[in-house]
């Protein structure tokens, strides 16, 4: 008769991580993803779940900062914005 393994449950993010050096919101980020895998049983959820999960706990994507003034002069011009007068 062939042996088959025994699968073991997952033991989670937190039990995997204990004693990890990692930061409150990679926690928080790991034990959301691993909520998800188990409710939904995916082990291998997809970057549009993760995505989801991410989306979920209150992240967002912001604009990237302007490199310079002159760029944000740049896309106001664009824009059909008037620049506003500086008096001195």
């Amino acid at each position: 008769m062939p042996r088959t393994k025994k699968h073991l449950p997952h033991p989670g993010y937190t039990d995997v991580h204990l004693g990890a050096d990692i930061t409150l919101a990679a926690a928080e980020f790991g034990r959301a993803v691993d909520r998800y895998k188990r409710s939904r049983q995916r082990p291998f959820p997809a970057f549009t779940e993760i995505l989801e999960v991410v989306t979920l706990l209150g992240y967002r994507k912001v604009p990237a900062p302007f490199e310079s003034w002159d760029e944000l002069v740049e896309l106001l011009d664009s824009l059909g914005c008037r620049q506003p007068v500086v008096r001195g």
